[in-house]
């Protein structure tokens, strides 16, 4: 048997060639080389002895470990199922309420009972002097300001005292007007 130097595959290992050679009968050429046939198809039995078989569909590992089947025959009984399930039931239904902690409780407090006391007692205080409401000008903060006669700025000028608060327009008539 000559050595296949030309060989791409096994480049001239005489141990691997020497174990192929029973696989190569008709695959030589006439000098004894390999043809090119083996290099294409590779070595027929080499991986398989049944290589005429059909290729499964499955691999050896899906074929070794299936998962086990379901008996139809029932394995527990009707009673412990059903306490089993109650069980279950009640510890999810403890551990739901643990995770879940209850909102605090609302408040229904109105403004008015949170933001004002009902211990107020209103005091009448007796009036310093008559009044007549459909005379006298009410008192505000400004009317007030104007009757003790101190100076605030932005006031409009004040040309009666009984009407202070009626229409001004001294702060838009030109200089040589108000001058006059």
């Amino acid at each position: 048997m000559a050595i296949n130097l030309e060989s791409k595959t096994l480049l001239g290992n005489w141990v691997e060639e020497r174990q192929c050679t029973n696989l190569e009968i008709g695959t030589r050429k006439p000098d004894g080389t390999l043809s090119n046939d083996v290099h294409i198809n590779g070595h027929k039995g080499l991986l398989t002895a049944n290589s005429h078989n059909a290729i499964t569909e499955t691999s050896t590992i899906h074929d070794s470990f299936k998962s086990p089947e379901q008996s139809s025959v029932r394995t527990t009984g009707s009673r412990k199922t059903q306490l089993q399930k109650q069980l279950y039931d009640l510890v999810s239904a403890e551990v739901k309420e643990e995770c879940t902690p209850k909102p605090p409780p609302m408040d229904y407090t109105t403004t008015f009972k949170g933001d004002f006391s009902k211990d107020f007692d209103p005091r009448v205080i007796p009036p310093t002097k008559a009044h007549d409401i459909y005379t006298e000008q009410p008192v505000t903060f400004w009317s007030n300001e104007i009757e003790a006669g101190t100076h605030l700025s932005g006031l409009s000028n004040v040309t009666t005292k009984d009407t202070p608060f009626r229409k001004n327009a001294t702060f838009s008539t030109p200089i040589e007007e108000s001058l006059t």
